[in-house]
């Protein structure tokens, strides 16, 4: 049954690397790397390196930790979904500068909290802005740092005070109704899993589902006594629906790249469409 080879994850994890690697190489080969590249590419690498790890530790029976994983997995499947849905490179510049503007604003919030002038933070805003040099930026301080960081991000929200900008979620820039995740997958076509996929992941990632990973087991009534076991084990859906995500956007990957055309991809294009077939 072609199942097996197609449907395993790690070999999605292998065609993720494959085409990585294949895409790197033809942009190196025609142009220089942008800012769209590293973000799109970081979130596709950020996916394999989950669906990996949980793979993991779903064939050595370590469940517990796999929700927090998949809760991340399916955030990053929806940023992609968004990039990839229109407006792509805009998209994947504005999530890049996001990432660089938190960045940039937790560092200032952390000197500010230290007491700008004490000898903590000067000790702190010496070492970034040592880092900064090291780095052989344009910039040689944090303070030219954050000034850039912070007007290539806020000039996507303009009219919106500058305090309120840090509260809101990057993919609002187009349109300030989509303010949350559960808003975003609802403009995705994917509301439903909010409450489920999404929302039953809350508790391990917040670490209040603790007492629900045990469960006692070969109970003596007499005594009183058990012994304990880890709960449940997370559904074989998790990894179908890891497989399924995946695949999909590896498919949007290559058409966004326009590889599916080269000699090292056509065979791997097919498998992806093959295994796209079976699971819906």
């Amino acid at each position: 049954m072609i199942g097996e080879d197609v449907m395993d994850l790690n070999s999605v994890v292998k065609d993720c690397q494959s085409v990585i690697e294949h895409v790197l190489e033809k942009i190196r080969s025609k142009r220089k790397i942008e800012t769209f590249d590293i973000a799109i590419l970081g979130l596709l690498i950020s996916q394999r390196n989950k669906a990996d790890s949980i793979n993991i530790l779903f064939e050595n029976s370590k469940y517990s930790e796999i929700p927090i994983l998949y809760r991340t997995f399916f955030e990053q499947e929806m940023y992609l979904k968004f990039i990839f849905q229109k407006n792509t490179i805009e998209r994947a510049k504005v999530f890049y500068l996001h990432e660089k503007y938190l960045n940039v604003t937790k560092t200032d919030n952390i000197i500010k909290s230290l007491g700008k002038d004490s000898k903590k933070a000067l000790h702190l805003k010496a070492i970034v802005d040592q880092k900064i040099k090291e780095d052989n930026s344009n910039f040689n301080n944090f303070e030219e740092l954050y000034k850039d960081r912070c007007e290539r991000y806020e000039k996507y929200f303009k009219g919106i005070e500058k305090k309120k900008i840090r509260k809101k979620s990057w993919y609002s820039f187009e349109n300030k109704s989509i303010s949350n995740m559960k808003n975003l997958m609802k403009s995705l076509g994917s509301g439903e899993f909010y409450d489920g996929t999404y929302g039953l992941s809350s508790d391990a990632v917040h670490g209040s589902n603790a007492p629900g990973i045990l469960k006692l087991v070969d109970i003596d009534k007499e005594k009183s006594i058990g012994n304990l076991t880890e709960s449940v084990p997370i559904p074989e859906w998790v990894l179908e629906n890891i497989r399924s995500a995946l695949y999909l956007e590896l498919i949007e990957f290559i058409k966004f790249y326009k590889i599916d055309k080269d000699k090292d991809m056509r065979s791997l294009k097919a498998k992806i469409e093959i295994n796209t077939l079976l699971q819906h």
